[in-house]
């Protein structure tokens, strides 16, 4: 029997230089990299504690004297009760809990482990830790055999507690995830299941041949599988498990891509803008352009935080979104992109009236004065630079007025989108028309000589003054006058302003008036 045991305590001797070199090995690595976030941070006093049991545990077994057995037996205890907790608040923060949420919630947890080791090192007045211990040689080793006391049972009963309540939240997390996380979830929860399996077969002596605890080589085997999911498969630089609080009750849609540009992960949102199911986490990022293909104009240049706007047709109506990218660092190296997909239609519509109500004239829905300006500006800068021609009329209702007294206005609006309408089906698509004013009209043709807008003004005048207008059983004749010139020449001593146009414009209209109404004017054309 003694034979066993002996090979029990070579055993775990001889691993432990192997075992406590990869640790501290692992140690180093994170707390290079603990920058990186909060849960690396964990892991990091998680390995530490892990390692400073086995290390603790080893002296326990090199001691030559009762004393100093005892001893790293109790110093054994805070790390080996510090252990579970900082399992615990892994894992919930891993299920997307922010926990603890302060800093005091830190004190009910780890308060056991200072309370453990200061009980372990006054045993020998209360018996709460050891009831009693014995100790045998196992040839050169001396072994401490002890029944365990009250204050043991509890501190292991919040242990194990603290491992369960941990474990099922990974483990939910784990039946959730997606494929392309199992390798790392799996990593994770073989860790803990070798520390946990291989504590319960030593205390409670399911074995009765195993009388040498390997808990704390457990331990380091959990850390390194921890360490292994967390940088082999970048475990915790883009974070799965939160994206249930942080990513999925969010309204905007979230596509995160790793540097190879495949989707690591996609929110309900954006499945719902997209129209495809979560079977394409793992896909290429192209696979999104046959859900939407304008998605492919989202590669922008290689600049972070940048943004367009995209349209998509959906059930009978276009929708706009608002497409942003931003690019996931880890230590200074792109390690992957994220793009927010925010539905901007509403504000896109909204901005469309705002638009319309500052461009457009409400009654005839053709452009208001001051759009006129800019339209027309635009125009004529473009006409001038080119050397084109260009004509400008202005006409107005003969006897608005009259019409207004003697039929009401509801018939003079009428009136109005009646000629409106008239006029527009008389001119270009690239014809600029719009309400001057009251009953005043203007019109701007480019890239039209003064004798060819003469003869689609006679035409206009014509067709409106052949017009019945009928409204509410009202049944009336309306004429216009109307004045025109024009651009000839483009060797001006002097720029050609808008308010020129107008004003000759104006002054033929003036003897359109003057000449009996119901007729149009050429005026003289500017040239050089």
């Amino acid at each position: 029997m003694e034979s066993i045991e002996y090979i029990q305590y070579e055993l775990f001797l001889k691993s432990v230089p192997f075992v406590a070199l990869i640790s501290v090995s692992m140690i180093v690595f994170i707390w290079r990299n603990i920058h990186l976030n909060v849960q690396i941070k964990t892991l990091f006093y998680f390995l530490a504690g892990s390692t400073g049991f086995l290390i603790s545990n080893t002296f326990e077994q090199l001691a030559l004297s009762e004393f100093w057995t005892q001893f790293f037996a109790a110093i054994n205890y805070p790390f080996l009760v510090s252990v579970p907790p900082l399992w615990l608040i892994f894992t919930v923060n891993y299920a997307g809990r922010k926990f603890p949420s302060k800093k005091w919630q830190l004190v009910p947890l780890f308060a056991n482990s200072l309370i453990s080791f200061i009980l372990a090192l006054t045993n020998d007045s209360h018996n709460l830790i050891w009831k009693s211990i014995e100790y045998r040689e196992i040839g050169d080793i001396l072994a401490m055999r002890v029944e365990h006391g009250l204050w043991f049972w509890v501190t292991a009963f919040q242990s194990y507690t603290f491992t369960v309540i941990g474990s099922a939240f990974f483990f939910s997390e784990f039946v959730k995830s997606h494929k392309i996380y199992r390798k790392q979830n799996a990593w994770m929860l073989t860790g803990i299941l070798i520390t946990l399996f291989t504590n319960i077969i030593y205390i409670f002596k399911i074995f009765p041949f195993l009388v040498k605890d390997f808990t704390p080589i457990a331990f380091c085997l959990t850390g390194i599988c921890f360490t292994i999911a967390s940088f082999k498969y970048r475990f915790l630089e883009l974070f799965p498990a939160s994206r249930t609080v942080l990513i999925d009750l969010l309204d905007d849609g979230i596509v995160v891509f790793d540097q190879k540009k495949r989707i690591i992960d996609i929110n309900t949102a954006a499945l719902r803008i997209f129209g495809c199911g979560k079977e394409i986490i793992g896909s290429d990022a192209e696979r999104l352009n046959s859900f939407w293909g304008d998605f492919a104009l989202v590669d922008f240049p290689s600049i972070d935080n940048t943004e367009i706007n995209l349209s998509k047709p959906a059930a009978g109506m276009t929708r706009y979104f608002s497409v942003k990218k931003n690019y996931l660092y880890t230590g200074g190296e792109k390690t992957g992109s994220v793009c927010t997909i925010t539905d901007i239609t509403k504000q896109t519509l909204l901005y469309e009236q705002v638009k319309n109500l500052a461009e457009t004239d409400s009654l005839t829905g053709l452009c208001n004065h001051r759009y006129f300006f800019i339209r027309g500006n635009i125009e004529l800068q473009r006409v001038c630079r080119y050397g084109k021609t260009l004509a400008l009329s202005i006409f107005d209702i003969d006897n608005f007025k009259r019409i207004n007294d003697t039929y009401g206005h509801l018939t003079g609006d009428m009136v109005l989108k009646t000629v409106a309408e008239i006029v527009s089906s008389c001119l270009r698509e690239c014809d600029i028309f719009a309400r001057f004013g009251g009953d005043e009209f203007v019109i701007m043709m480019p890239e039209t000589d003064i004798n060819k807008a003469g003869i689609v003004c006679q035409r206009v005048v014509e067709k409106v003054f052949s017009h019945e207008f009928a409204f509410n059983g009202i049944y009336l004749r309306a004429s216009i006058s109307m004045g025109l010139t024009g651009i000839e020449n483009q060797d001006f001593k002097e720029p050609v302003t808008l308010e020129k146009l107008i004003n000759e414009a104006d002054r033929a209209l003036y003897k359109s008036k003057e000449g009996g109404r119901n007729c149009l004017t050429i005026g003289q054309a500017i040239s050089s």
